[in-house]
């Protein structure tokens, strides 16, 4: 009966401390890193150990623990419990303190069985694992310490173990109790400030990934849809000029796009009649008539049967070498009648420069372009994947973060963002994540070592503050236990001293620890600070060019779209201004991209001192294609405008030399048809911008609607 009763008590007093722990572990846990998070409840776990025993705290134990077996089906956690209860409660009984219990165990005993058992259940990361098991030992040391301090303020019918859970000297009492109230909320703000310096780093490599991502399908967009442009532009000529003059022509574009690793043409029956370069022209000569060929091409049948361009997926170039390609294609239509193909064959292994262009080496992230059947157009070197293998990635469990996905190439994990462009091309970059856990784990074994210094130095000062209090309480102990009379006591002017001397270390001991806490917390705030700092900065240079500092292409879209949605449903004009410099290509080729970039410089120089009017923005759009949207009227505008190009001829200086520049622009004005489309706008200008450069350059194609 009197068991039945003791287990009974357990049960209740064991229920009556889990059930807070279990509601805590479930509702305000703290997430610090990606699935990383630690559990206060269990410093419940920990007071019914101290003031109820084992048989209690194992039920509590039991209780706080259903929950997380309940989503992962492992009873892992109750057995590291039960043993740390039992360890922490066998080397109180020797003399320790449960904090320091506690440490011991993680480092002895906890550390090590959690390591085998993820080692054995579950295939995480060694840099994780590693983080995992340092948040095991801050996390015991914190549930600990936070029952510790509770503990010493429950009144003492609520205690049950048989050993003080301090030393019984006063040292002990005086550096065991200064030391946990300093070091609860010093855990509490270096795991608040590790956290955020952590997600700060996953926001970065995150935002760097996806905005690389993007740069690269925009740079593979624009570089199949210039060729494209030019296939057409080849097509439309080559109809309405003389056959004699077609090898000319199609040799002069070859030149003028060097991307363009062979070019041809076919006529109707889909054999080649003309080749460039004149090298590859010469080796079809010497081929076979069936040779000649290119019907079974998707490239020939596909222009021919929709009559339109046609892009290709990459393919193993056959006849004049065995280069990954893929085949820009445009009819030749004359009176409504298909009469041949012209083809350019785009050399894909010059896409190694989008690496160098987002720096994605440098990095160590990694580059994968697939076309629509996802077969690799271009792949990073260390990636071992070749041209025209098939890839896909497969998503991997991220235990790092749930802002990105995780995949796995040659038996590793990367973090992966991925855009595709129209074509239907993929653009994968990929980064490892032990960057994030870095700035945790550094930050984590920081604070460790700076904890140990603190013990220290709390050892020493404790030492001999504990004295200082001691000494004078022992003088008096002898005056009581010595000869002299009870006046000789009273009247000894030492007895005043020696209190004033307690007095005057308790005030210094106060003052230590006001003097730390107004450290940590100045601490705390210069980190702020820094961060808010960094934050503003970030958010500056994801809006500007950075080479200009005129808006970029993405922060120009957003302002524009609300400033001609605004204006529209105003009905009030709004100008929208799109420009190319002209031949900007024989400037980087001629004198090199340094005086390219100062040309492109100083074209946004004159752009910001010309449309500087309120409302007015202006960007860099593109490599040299600016744009500029104003409310100015029409007049001013265009008198701005043409003062622009007049001052543009001169402003760019490079070492005395004056390099001419002229620009070629579309301009749309829109002052009566405002159910004009944002979208609709941007093609039409863009129209006009090809319209002045068709029709010469140097001048201003303008539209009103």
């Amino acid at each position: 009966m009197k068991q039945t009763n003791i287990l009974h008590s357990a049960v209740a007093l064991g229920a009556l401390y889990g059930i807070p722990a279990a509601f805590m572990n479930a509702y305000f846990s703290l997430p610090l890193y990606g699935l990383v998070t630690l559990h206060i409840g269990q410093m419940f776990v920990i007071l019914a150990l101290m003031t109820r025993g084992l048989p209690a705290a194992l039920i509590a134990g039991m209780i706080s623990t259903a929950g997380l077996y309940y989503e992962t089906s492992n009873a892992f956690f109750f057995v590291t419990l039960s043993l740390e209860l039992a360890v922490m409660l066998w080397l109180n009984r020797r003399g320790l303190s449960f904090l320091l219990s506690n440490f011991i165990y993680w480092l002895v005993i906890g550390a090590p069985i959690s390591y085998i058992y993820l080692e054995s259940a579950d295939s995480l990361p060694t840099d994780f694992m590693v983080l995992v098991l340092v948040k095991l030992m801050l996390n015991g040391i914190l549930y600990t310490a936070m029952a510790s301090t509770i503990y010493h303020v429950l009144p003492m019918s609520w205690r049950f173990v048989s050993r003080p859970p301090v030393a019984p000297t006063l040292f002990g009492r005086i550096f065991y109790l200064s030391f946990i109230s300093i070091m609860i909320p010093s855990l509490i703000i270096a795991l608040i400030l590790t956290a955020r310096g952590a997600k700060q780093a996953e926001d970065q490599i995150v935002g760097d990934l996806y905005r690389k991502a993007n740069n690269a399908r925009l740079i593979t967009r624009d570089l199949i849809a210039e060729h494209e442009r030019v296939v057409n532009q080849l097509a439309d000529t080559l109809a309405l000029t003389d056959v004699n003059e077609h090898q000319a022509l199609l040799t002069q574009t070859q030149i003028n796009y060097p991307s363009f690793l062979t070019m041809l043409i076919a006529n109707r029956d889909g054999y080649i009649t003309h080749g460039a370069p004149n090298s590859f022209f010469d080796t079809l000569r010497t081929q076979p008539l069936e040779e000649l060929s290119v019907s079974d091409r998707d490239y020939f049948r596909r222009a021919v049967e929709s009559k339109n361009s046609f892009v290709s997926s990459v393919f193993i170039g056959r006849g004049f070498g065995a280069d990954s390609i893929i085949a820009v294609s445009a009819p030749i239509i004359r009176d409504t009648e298909v009469v041949g193909v012209a083809e350019g064959s785009l050399n894909l292994p010059k896409l190694s420069s989008l690496e160098e262009r987002q720096d994605i080496g440098l990095n160590d992230q990694l580059l994968v372009i697939t076309d629509a059947y996802n077969r690799v157009v271009y792949a990073s070197e260390t990636t071992n994947l070749e041209v025209y293998d098939v890839y896909t990635p497969t998503t991997a469990h991220n235990v790092y973060t749930r802002a990105i996905n995780m995949t796995r190439l040659n038996s590793r994990n990367y973090l992966i963002a991925n855009a595709s462009n129209q074509y239907g091309w993929n653009i994968y970059v990929m980064s490892r994540p032990q960057a994030i856990t870095q700035v945790f784990t550094d930050n984590l074994l920081v604070f460790l070592f700076s904890l140990f210094g603190v013990t220290a130095l709390f050892l020493l000062v404790t030492h001999k503050f504990s004295r200082d209090i001691t000494r004078p309480l022992e003088t008096l102990v002898d005056h009581m236990t010595s000869d002299a009379s009870v006046e000789d006591i009273e009247n000894n002017d030492g007895m005043t001293t020696e209190l004033q001397a307690i007095s005057g270390q308790l005030s210094k001991a106060r003052r230590l620890m006001l003097d730390f806490n107004r450290q940590l917390k100045q601490q705390v705030q210069d980190k702020t600070q820094e961060l808010e700092a960094l934050n503003k900065r970030l958010h500056q240079l994801s809006q500007e060019d950075g080479l200009t500092e005129l808006l970029n292409r993405r922060t120009f879209d957003e302002l524009t779209r609300k400033l001609y949605s605004k204006r529209c449903m105003k009905q009030l004009p709004v100008h929208m201004l799109l420009m190319d410099i002209d031949n900007f290509k024989d400037i980087n080729d001629s004198m090199g991209h340094p005086i390219g970039d100062e040309c492109i410089v100083s074209v946004a120089k004159e752009l910001q001192r010309f449309f500087n009017h309120e409302d007015e923005l202006v960007s860099r759009y593109g490599g040299e294609e600016f744009a500029v949207v104003s409310t100015a009227s029409s007049g001013s505008l265009l008198e701005r405008l043409e003062q622009f190009r007049t001052a543009l001829t001169r402003s760019c200086v490079v070492d005395g030399t004056i390099i001419p520049m002229t620009v070629s622009a579309g301009l749309l004005s829109v002052e009566k048809d405002f159910n004009l489309t944002y979208t609709d706008l941007m093609i039409r200008v863009d129209q006009l911008l090809y319209t002045s450069k068709r029709e010469g350059r140097d001048r201003v194609t303008h539209e009103l609607r």
